[in-house]
């Protein structure tokens, strides 16, 4: 029998131990609690937006500054890595004959050509590989669907696949993104401030992957899953501007201070936040960095995002993933019944019409409900509409209006006057809640709460 140090056997130990019991949330396979983020879904709504930079295998592509003025400049795109993206910008330029075959790239641009001759091909005829030995003038993955997608933009936003910080920064059209930065085909500040905020921050860090202790951000269980929040104009405002304020200011100090990198100024606010004390050496870097100004702006960013998502402020990080993993289950009920947030819809629905996009006033600030490709047949007696109704708004908390509700129905996109009367006697019976909002009613069915 075994005795503790005072005398007692294990089993009378053990029942004097006062345990404290604690809501966890699940507790899964592997004995780890909390939010499920393992059964997220990739949603629609953030489909054909982000994918890896190109990959280029050879190092020939690349030019410094002092080569600029040798080829032609027509095929010479700025080129970021990693490394120039976390650090210190090399300042160098990839030569891309995307879309063209091997004689036209040499009629037109003879000088870069032989240039990508001499330093590419010798190394891809000893690949292994022979597309890359029959293609040997282009990148191995030169990503045309990332090159659609960022087709009639201005920027787009970039992160790291792996790194420390989880920064998200605009890059310009024509710049070319490394294999190892992740592309996200969106110009709106409004996305690069929620994606930079704290709520999305620990959604990839608990979605995303590791390699050894650093974070890696993946495109499929971190970006394609993630719901965004549905913001009035409002509020969608004032984190698009936010976003812009955050890439000016790191754009400015590190134009200001070349020495400044992306790291040291994260490093610093990460000290900063955990309130350890600032040694001379990090005054002296604060001064050029103005990081304590930029903590201010994440924290009023993650304010902006965490009322857009109608959320509490002092709210925990292990609510918010419960929150993020059960909206996103929503959302793909949403999907499900036809409903998609376009997170930009002019690109991913372009046979979407006007009117499907202009339902009940909706503007182009905001997440767009898309009619079902397969609409539901609007039912012929008032019972069996009212059912229907009721059955539709009970799947999602999504606010309805009139129009989307007509919009899900075959043959019900003249009933606007009876699905309203429908509507407000769901609300007279307590089936749904109303709420009114720029002369625009909306209903909610009553036992889902209604985020804001």
């Amino acid at each position: 029998m075994l005795f503790n140090d005072e005398g007692e056997t294990a089993e009378e130990s053990v029942q004097q131990v006062e345990v404290e019991v604690k809501d966890v949330g699940q507790i899964f396979s592997d004995l780890q609690a909390g939010a499920n983020v393992t059964k997220t879904q990739s949603l629609k709504a953030n489909d054909k937006l982000s994918s890896r930079g190109v990959m280029i295998t050879g190092s020939g592509f690349i030019i410094e500054k002092s080569q600029f003025n040798q080829v032609e400049l027509e095929v010479q795109f700025a080129y970021l890595n990693a490394r120039d993206f976390m650090q210190s910008s090399r300042q160098v330029r990839a030569l891309d004959f995307f879309g063209m075959d091997a004689e036209e790239a040499q009629q037109r641009y003879p000088k870069a050509y032989q240039l990508i001759l001499e330093r590419v091909k010798p190394e891809r005829d000893a690949s292994r590989n022979s597309s890359l030995r029959k293609n040997w003038w282009i990148f191995e993955r030169p990503r045309p669907e990332l090159r659609a997608a960022l087709k009639g933009l201005k920027q787009y936003i970039a992160t790291v696949e792996t790194s420390k910080h989880r920064i998200f920064i605009f890059i310009d059209k024509d710049v070319l993104a490394d294999n190892k930065l992740l592309a996200i085909a969106l110009e709106d500040a409004y996305f690069l401030g929620t994606l930079s905020s704290k709520i999305h921050v620990n959604w990839a860090l608990a979605c995303g992957a590791q390699l050894g202790p650093t974070p890696v951000y993946a495109k499929s269980s971190c970006f394609d899953p993630f719901p965004f929040p549905d913001p009035t104009s409002a509020q969608k405002q004032k984190i698009r501007e936010l976003g812009e304020r955050l890439d000016a200011h790191r754009k400015k100090v590190q134009s200001q201070s070349p020495d400044v990198t992306i790291t040291g100024m994260y490093n610093l606010l990460e000290k900063l936040k955990a309130g350890q004390p600032f040694t001379d050496a990090d005054r002296i870097y604060n001064d050029k960095a103005l990081v304590s100004t930029l903590k201010q702006i994440h924290d009023e960013l993650d304010a902006a995002v965490l009322d857009a998502y109608g959320w509490e402020q002092n709210i925990s990080n292990e609510e918010i993933l419960n929150r993020l993993v059960a909206l996103n289950a929503e959302r793909a009920v949403e999907e499900r019944n036809g409903l998609i947030r376009w997170l930009r819809p002019e690109y991913q629905a372009p046979t979407q019409t006007s009117a499907q996009m202009t339902l009940a006033g909706i503007t182009d600030t905001e997440e767009i409900i898309t009619v079902p490709v397969e609409q539901k047949t609007w039912p012929k007696t008032p019972k069996d509409q009212l059912a229907a109704i009721r059955d539709l708004l009970r799947t999602t908390s999504t606010e309805w209006t009139a129009e989307q509700v007509a919009a899900q129905f075959k043959g019900a996109s003249r009933q606007k006057k009876t699905i309203t009367q429908h509507l407000e006697s769901l609300e007279w019976f307590g089936i749904l809640l109303s709420r009114s909002q720029d002369g625009i009613s909306r209903w909610h069915y009553a036992e889902l709460r209604i985020a804001g």
